[in-house]
């Protein structure tokens, strides 16, 4: 036991200096076990001295050994646990977003090779014809069948001509740099004015068209007179002779009815891209195969809903806006 005042005084920094600076010394034991002390006055027997710091005639110095891996060992379990779920759940999702890419890019891949199929057959045929009839004026064959030679070239480059406008339309439309300018049109005094410009060739074929309703949309004119002429077009390429188109303008819908043959159910969703054929009764006609696709792309462009339904006596073509 200490009893002098300064011996003691002396004898408490000797044992404090021997143990970390800090709040709480410490002292490590092993890898994961440290020791902590803590000095304190002896109950009440601390007073204070003329300089007014403390003194105490009487220390206890406590000590604690404490095991961090028992401590915090409970709680890594949860944390580990839940960093492998987080873990294999965010694979997971990555792995199912990185194969629908991969599908996508299959099914890009895919129509790319059909359309390139598609485009290169519909320009070998009339370029076929052009070398034929051109050869023949060459070689003097047939020379009272000049003029008919002649307007069977004209007709072949005009269908060449309209197939690659088709596709660059097509090109532009999908292109980030189109301007999509929207205003408040009427749909009936589009599809008026649609049916009035095809009404000789209703005509010619017997082809009864009607319009019905109307709506106040905002969408770009010209696209969706584009969108409505494509519909049109197609109602008239594959309705028979007498038969009927009518277009009507719902609260929310346009539709466009020819009668005429079906489309197979398990097509109806393929006759929006490229040069899809759906049958031959409906795939006879001289268009270039790019309408109803030029008509999806810009309906996607303005975020409406659209497709095509078999009814009892024909098939509708419909959008929502």
């Amino acid at each position: 036991m200490v009893t002098d005042e300064s011996n003691l005084i002396n004898y408490l920094q000797q044992v404090l200096k021997k143990l970390p600076t800090s709040i709480n010394p410490v002292e490590r034991v092993s890898m994961l076990t440290y020791r902590y002390y803590l000095v304190v006055p002896y109950q009440n027997t601390y007073r204070i001295l003329e300089d007014r710091s403390l003194y105490s005639g009487f220390y206890t110095a406590a000590g604690i050994d404490i095991d961090i891996w028992e401590r915090i060992s409970s709680t890594l379990i949860y944390v580990w646990t839940a960093c492998l779920i987080i873990f294999f759940i965010a694979a997971y999702i990555l792995s199912k977003q990185t194969y629908k890419t991969y599908l996508k890019q299959e099914e890009l891949e895919r129509q790319r090779t059909e359309m390139t199929d598609a485009l290169a057959h519909d320009l070998k045929t009339p370029l076929s014809i052009i070398s034929g009839y051109a050869q023949n004026l060459q070689e003097d064959v047939h020379t009272e069948k000049r003029e008919h030679y002649a307007g069977h070239i004209t007709a072949n480059v005009n269908r060449m001509d309209k197939i690659i406008r088709k596709m660059l339309e097509m090109s532009r439309l999908e292109s980030d740099s189109l301007e999509v300018r929207f205003e408040e049109i009427s749909l009936n005094d589009i599809c008026t004015e649609t049916i009035n410009r095809y009404k000789q060739v209703c005509d010619e074929k017997f082809i009864t068209a009607s319009t019905g309703g109307d709506a106040v949309i905002k969408a770009d004119k010209s696209l969706i007179e584009r969108v409505i002429d494509n519909f049109v077009i197609n109602a008239i390429d594959n309705t028979p002779e007498g038969g009927r188109i009518s277009m009507r303008i719902l609260e929310n819908t346009l539709e466009v009815f020819n009668s005429g043959s079906h489309i197979p159910e398990d097509k109806i969703n393929e006759i929006w891209f490229p040069y899809k054929k759906c049958n031959t009764e409906r795939s006879n006609t001289k268009g270039t195969g790019l309408g109803l696709s030029i008509s999806r792309t810009i309906l996607e462009l303005h975020k409406f809903s659209y497709g095509a339904k078999n009814t009892e006596d024909g098939v509708i073509f419909w959008f929502k806006f």
